[in-house]
């Protein structure tokens, strides 16, 4: 006979709704984690994209939940790989190759565990469950490859600081959609040196307030 243990399963009280915490806007590293054919959704059929994130500088000390465990962000995009595409664009990323028309495209296994650089911004779905409430989504057009380790070293001082500056800067000007936050999204800051970033930082931030201020 089991005894009767007072243990309740639920992890707090009733709630309104899930409480949510957005991770900053910015360009981030992402691992590709899993990618798996999706069948009978929203949207119908689709592509599945799972994605470790993480800093830049440190892309394999991935950000973790609350509870400890990674977290895990999904993207969904068609099975049709169509230039100019989500999937056509993230696959350039990942790999190097920007397939042309009627290319085949990579097995699924040579994607997974690739890494890439984007931007990622917060927006409201308009359709599903969580429509109206902000969730983090990837910027299209600002996927780029990730370069290799000695790019990814942890810049020091004045440099770090002016980095994490245009990050924030650039980040603001496609919300804004200011007239050269394309441009912004395709610079690679990691290769750029002070100068260049001082200038940037304000070149950008002058785009911003105009725009405010319109």
């Amino acid at each position: 006979m089991k005894a009767n243990v007072n243990v309740s399963v639920f992890s707090g009280s009733v709630q309104k709704e899930r409480v949510y915490a957005l991770m900053p806007t910015g360009e981030y590293a992402l691992t590709l984690n899993d990618l798996t054919f999706e069948t009978g959704g929203s949207y119908g059929d689709s592509l599945l994209w799972k994605w470790l994130i993480a800093d830049p500088a440190t892309p394999t000390d991935y950000l973790c939940r609350d509870d400890g465990n990674e977290k895990v962000h999904h993207e969904y995009s068609s099975p049709d790989i169509v230039l100019g595409s989500k999937s056509h664009e993230w696959i350039a990323a990942l790999t190097g190759q920007v397939l042309a028309d009627g290319d085949d495209p990579p097995d699924s296994d040579d994607l997974i565990g690739k890494r890439m650089l984007v931007y990622i911004t917060h927006q409201a779905p308009k359709q599903g469950p969580n429509v109206g409430k902000l969730r983090e989504r990837f910027v299209q057009g600002s996927a780029k490859a990730l370069r290799g380790v000695a790019a990814q070293k942890v810049m020091a001082g004045k440099r770090l600081a002016l980095v994490e500056k245009a990050t924030r800067l650039i980040g603001r000007a496609v919300k804004l959609e200011t007239p050269n936050h394309e441009a912004y999204q395709a610079l690679d800051l990691m290769q750029a040196d002070e100068d260049q970033l001082e200038q940037l930082v304000a070149t950008v931030s002058a785009e911003v307030q105009t725009a405010l201020d319109e």
